[in-house]
């Protein structure tokens, strides 16, 4: 389950159901184990991790698997929280709260650092100490790191080769690149 904000709904791809992250995760996970995964994508654009923690049960737990699968999320989220004005630590408050409902029903928890986004200098700061933060604790969240801050593809909200061009959402290169990152954890 790819749970999260307008870059998990894939705003800034050219088809948002083929070159967002993904169903270019399921291709990629497709051609590697044939049949063994299945990705849904559940993303509200400008929605935040408060926001987000109380549509769990309604958008994730439906697709949990209960024949000894694996039920892995994949969220990516952080950012919003601090463009409406949450502090660094009510961000990542916010993303242990939900991190700890998902595991406590049962989902393994693949936490991703937040791709990189143009915005004030404060805002800025605030999610680079945002993502230190979750890539020195990240086991506190979940079982996997997904760190797309640290992804060179990815450092720079200005270039058009991965970005969209509004300094926020990757075009499809940007998701190829998200995708491949999640795909690492996965194999």
């Amino acid at each position: 389950m790819a749970h999260g904000n307008s870059i998990t709904r894939g705003v800034g791809a050219s088809d948002v159901t083929t070159t967002s992250y993904p169903p270019v995760l399921q291709g990629l996970l497709n051609a590697a184990q044939p049949g063994l995964w299945s990705v849904v994508r559940k993303g509200t654009d400008g929605i935040d991790t408060d926001q987000l923690t109380p549509l769990f049960a309604s958008e994730v737990q439906p697709f949990k698997n209960t024949g000894g699968a694996r039920n892995v999320v994949v969220i990516h989220e952080g950012m919003n929280d601090i463009r409406h004005g949450a502090t660094t630590q009510e961000a990542i408050d916010h993303m242990l709260d939900y991190c700890a409902q998902a595991r406590g029903l049962g989902w393994e928890v693949w936490i991703c650092t937040g791709c990189p986004q143009q915005f004030t200098a404060p805002v800025m700061s605030a999610q680079a100490a945002y993502n230190a933060y979750v890539r020195e604790h990240w086991a506190d969240f979940g079982s996997e790191l997904v760190d797309l801050a640290a992804n060179p593809a990815l450092d720079d909200p200005t270039d058009t080769n991965f970005y969209s061009g509004d300094g926020i959402h990757p075009n499809d290169a940007g998701y190829v690149a998200i995708a491949n990152a999640v795909f690492d954890v996965a194999l």
